[in-house]
């Protein structure tokens, strides 16, 4: 999945469910510490764990991040015995509803006070602020024991070696980092398991139930068209967050300008340039999207140029895509300034983004290095599991993102360029308006082999 690979015709599709979805043939869906520019040679790749805001340390912990196998992540021990810890979380029945009774509605964020309980002891008492190395160390343990409990229930036959919870690293108040656990109902026993999980945790857990995670890709015109907050149609010379697709999908959002081998080129989603495995290279780019009016061949403004293939049921890090522009005369810096300056989310952060149906939003970075997030693309590519995946939540009354957002490139305060957004939640967050995701740009880049214009 890191590696760039060419691309064929975009055709329609399918939507899974309710909600948003890459399907019914489109692309309308849904700081760092450390700044670093880029240029030409400067590419390095990124690592593919997902981390979130984690909770205390359960004592003693393995070192280390979680090392990967051919068939998936190599299995290590909870403290002590991790058979014993399954064996206990698996037979507890204490206090299993506190999941649920602190989270009533979905994607609200929740401290939940579960104790870890040992013969009716509670070794939470004296848990420690965790550094990232510790919290990652405690999300691998997680990790395992979530699997771990899956292939316990009925999950295993329908999931595989998936792990029903996306955990990751949640940035805290004071600097130190908690657990993010993130579960989604309509998964058999997933509700257990996370109480199982957070119950091992202890009190410091961030626990929120998602719904349904797709790609901000569907719409409906001219309804959604006329609701659209951002730039829908005719734009030149082109800028970020305008409509933008391939011929055959309905919209997204033109994220930023790049270069590939000294030629400009639009960036945004694999789902909203490329569509699905069919397109080719030299597919037909439209600014507006389909969904907007664009037609071919007077809306023409480049042809896909190359994507990172998205396989069927499997795994990725990014979903991206870039079209080589017929005319370089770009405008880069809408709305903020140009944007050549990339970091890795640290947590926290307070970001923007314009994008073609919410236009300008204000959100903060509530997880990071989150893995195992289910993306639902529809029948052709099912759905997906993200690794290293960035969460969002909107800090304003209105969502951070919504469907025809995909694409759009989420930047700090100071301007410095942290993800690709690709998909979102219909529910969650503080404000209960959704969640939104995100690819780190470094592995975005690396992986297209593209520089920041």
């Amino acid at each position: 999945m890191s590696q760039t690979e060419p691309v064929g015709r975009a055709c329609e599709t399918a939507e899974e469910g309710g909600g948003e979805d890459p399907g019914t043939g489109g692309a309308l869906g849904a700081g760092g510490s450390s700044s670093s520019g880029r240029g030409p040679g400067s590419h390095t790749r990124p690592s593919v764990i997902v981390l979130r805001p984690a909770g205390p340390c359960w004592g003693a912990v393995m070192t280390g991040t979680a090392p990967r196998s051919s068939g998936g992540r190599v299995h290590r021990p909870l403290r002590g015995s991790h058979a014993a810890a399954v064996e206990a979380a698996a037979v507890r029945t204490t206090r299993t509803d506190a999941v649920d009774a602190a989270d009533p509605t979905p994607g609200a964020r929740v401290d939940v006070g579960l104790a870890r309980q040992t013969g009716g002891a509670d070794t939470t008492k004296g848990a420690h602020r965790m550094d990232r190395t510790q919290a990652r160390e405690l999300k691998a343990e997680a990790t395992d024991l979530a699997r771990e409990l899956s292939e316990r229930s009925v999950l295993a036959s329908a999931q595989g070696s998936r792990v029903p919870l996306a955990i990751g690293l949640a940035p805290r108040p004071d600097g130190s980092y908690g657990l993010a656990v993130r579960y989604r109902l309509g998964v058999p026993t997933v509700r257990s398991i996370a109480r199982k999980v957070v119950a091992e945790v202890g009190p410091v857990a961030d626990v929120r139930r998602t719904g349904r995670i797709r790609p901000s890709t569907r719409v409906r015109p001219p309804v959604v068209t006329a609701q659209a907050l951002g730039e829908t149609g005719r734009v030149r010379p082109l800028r970020p967050g305008v409509s933008i697709a391939h011929v055959d999908v309905t919209a997204g959002t033109l994220g930023a300008f790049v270069t590939v081998g000294g030629a400009v080129h639009a960036l945004s989603n694999y789902h909203v340039l490329s569509g699905t495995p069919a397109a080719r290279v030299g597919d037909v780019v439209l600014q507006p999207g389909p969904a907007d009016g664009g037609r071919a061949p007077d809306d023409r403004v480049g042809t896909l140029a190359a994507r990172v293939d998205l396989e069927p049921n499997g795994h990725a890090t990014v979903d991206c895509a870039i079209a080589l522009l017929d005319d370089p005369q770009v405008d880069p810096t809408y709305p903020v300034g140009r944007i050549t300056t990339t970091a890795k989310a640290v947590g926290g952060e307070r970001v923007g983004k314009i994008g073609r149906t919410t236009s300008v939003t204000a959100g903060r970075v509530t997880a990071i290095e989150l893995d195992d997030v289910v993306v639902g693309y529809g029948e052709e590519l099912g759905e997906l599991t993200f690794d290293n995946q960035i969460e969002v939540e909107s800090t304003g009354t209105g969502p951070f993102s919504r469907g025809g957002d995909s694409g759009s490139l989420v930047y700090r305060e100071d301007g410095v360029a942290l993800g690709l957004l690709f998909a979102g939640s219909e529910v969650g967050g503080d404000n209960g308006t959704g969640l939104t995701y995100l690819n780190p740009i470094d592995a975005v880049l690396d992986a297209l082999g593209a520089t920041l214009v």
